[in-house]
């Protein structure tokens, strides 16, 4: 009995935790800490992102946010999707908004699993990889309703040299 106890105290608290996390999500604010990875300065730092379905997405925006000490933007911003090439960037002090627009009257872009865009970030010391996380994304469909806290939105960090 107190075996079975203890398996039902496990899986509540493993529910618990995946609550949790499903909660920060859903707040549109994703957090993915970077690992542990060693950089130097000088490294560049590529941010993938990538949504799990779009539909009908004519522009988009989101915030990426990064230690400013540790990390610059340097102008490294290409647009994965061929159909909405327009993109964007304004620095901000504590982030970087990131965006993009297809031009004129045309359908929006729809896709599972849609690699979105790469921002590419400079190491401005050595040191760790450290946390960096997007939030505020917010989509416009062609038929110009604006769609915000989209939340299935995701990144991936490496470093590329």
């Amino acid at each position: 009995m107190k075996s079975n106890s203890k398996q039902i105290k496990i899986a509540c608290l493993s529910a618990l935790g995946l609550l949790i996390l499903s909660g920060a999500m859903l707040a549109g604010r994703y957090f993915f800490p970077a690992s542990a990875q060693e950089v130097r300065a000088g490294d560049e730092i590529s941010i993938s992102i990538t949504a799990a379905q779009v539909s009908d997405m004519y522009a988009y925006q989101f915030d990426l946010n990064f230690d400013n000490a540790a990390f610059e933007y340097t102008g490294g911003l290409v647009s994965s999707i061929s159909e909405i090439n327009t993109i964007f960037a304004k620095e901000f002090d504590d982030h970087l908004r990131v965006g993009a627009t297809k031009i004129g009257d045309v359908d929006g872009f729809t896709d599972r699993r849609a690699a979105i865009c790469e921002v590419t970030l400079t190491a401005k010391k050595d040191g760790e990889l450290s946390d960096i996380s997007i939030a505020n994304v917010n989509v416009v469909t062609s038929e110009l309703d604006y769609l915000e806290d989209i939340m299935d939105w995701t990144h991936s960090v490496r470093v590329k040299s």
